[in-house]
């Protein structure tokens, strides 16, 4: 009885896993849409979650669509961004540039 219980807890607990996963996806296509759309910036978010914990965000920006921008500015425009979708401060938010011929 009590293996069958820890199979079933088991279980449970791996679709509650699941069912977090997939509502940071949302948070993180809710953050790419609110950048979009309010500041103009075109992003791509990631998200590294270990025992619910919110270890990093990555905001990965064009050269192109942020060659003006301060990393001041761009930081006051991420974070409030970040932390209004996802409800809580990652560990760390990484903003990275990529930049193509």
């Amino acid at each position: 009885m009590k293996r069958r219980l820890a199979v079933v807890g088991l279980l449970l607990a791996s679709l509650w896993g699941c069912g977090d996963l997939g509502e940071s996806m949302e948070m993180s296509r809710a953050v790419e849409r609110e950048l979009r759309d309010t500041h103009g910036l075109d992003a791509s978010i990631g998200f590294k979650i270990n025992n619910g914990r919110l270890q990093t965000v990555s905001v990965t920006f064009t050269g192109d669509d942020i060659r003006d921008e301060s990393v001041g500015t761009l930081l006051d425009e991420i974070e409030p961004v970040v932390l209004k979708h996802f409800g809580r401060e990652p560990q760390a938010l990484v903003v990275s540039i990529v930049v193509t011929d």
